[in-house]
C-alpha cells in the first residue's frame, strides 16, 4: 500500500488539472496585459490633460496678442523667448492646476491654490513694475519667484529687455517644468486620489 500511494504521487497531473493549470496561467497573463493597458491609458491621459492646459493657455495668449495689436504697437524682438516662456509658462501652469486639482477636495482648495499661491506670486514678479525700484529686501527676494523669470524672459522676447539673467530663468523654468511634471506622473501613477 505504501508503494501504491507514492506511485499515486508521482503520477503526472491528470488532463483536468492540467488544463485547471492552463486556464490559470492565461486569467493572469489577460490580468496583466489589463493593468499594463490600463496603466498606459492612464499615463496618455495624464499627457493629454498636460498639453491640453498648455494648449489652452498658449491659444489665450495668442488670442489676446491678436486682440491688442490693432491697438499697440508691439514690437517682437526675440521670437524665441517669446516662444519659450510662452510655452513653460503655460506647461507650469497647467500642471500646477493638474496637481491642485488631484489635490483639492472641493472647490475652496482650489481657490486657496490661486489666492494664495499663483496669485501673490504673479503680484509679487515684477508684472506690473520693475523689480530694480523694489527697496532691497523684496529685490532679492523677487529674484526666487519663479513667475519672475516667465514674465521677464517673455517680457524680454518682446522689448529686448530684461531685469534678470535669462540663463538663470530658462534654467529655472525648465527645472520647474520637469520637476512638475514628474509630480503629476507620481500622483497618477500611485493613483493619488483618483477615484474609478
Amino acid at each position: 500500500e505504501d508503494v501504491r500511494a507514492r506511485r499515486a504521487e508521482l503520477r503526472p497531473p491528470s488532463r483536468a488539472a492540467h488544463l485547471a493549470l492552463r486556464r490559470l496561467e492565461l486569467a493572469a497573463q489577460q490580468l496583466r496585459h489589463r493593468l499594463e493597458h490600463a496603466r498606459a491609458q492612464l499615463g496618455a491621459a495624464r499627457e493629454r490633460r498636460q498639453l491640453g492646459a498648455a494648449t489652452r493657455g498658449l491659444a489665450v495668449g495668442a488670442v489676446t496678442w491678436i486682440a491688442v495689436l490693432p491697438f499697440a504697437d508691439l514690437p517682437l524682438t526675440h521670437l524665441w523667448a517669446v516662444l519659450y516662456f510662452a510655452v513653460a509658462a503655460s506647461l507650469i501652469l497647467g500642471m500646477l492646476g493638474m496637481m491642485a486639482g488631484l489635490w483639492a477636495e472641493k472647490f475652496d482648495h482650489m481657490a486657496a491654490v490661486t489666492n494664495f499661491i499663483i496669485m501673490p506670486m504673479t503680484f509679487l514678479s515684477g508684472t506690473f513694475y520693475l523689480v530694480d525700484r523694489l527697496p532691497e529686501p523684496f529685490r532679492t527676494a523677487s529674484h526666487f519667484n519663479p513667475f519672475f523669470y516667465l514674465i521677464d524672459g517673455f517680457r524680454y522676447g518682446f522689448i529686448g529687455q530684461a531685469e534678470g539673467s535669462l540663463v538663470t530663468g530658462i534654467g529655472m523654468t525648465a527645472g520647474i517644468a520637469v520637476a512638475f511634471a514628474f509630480v503629476c506622473l507620481w500622483m497618477f501613477e500611485t493613483g493619488y486620489k483618483l477615484k474609478t
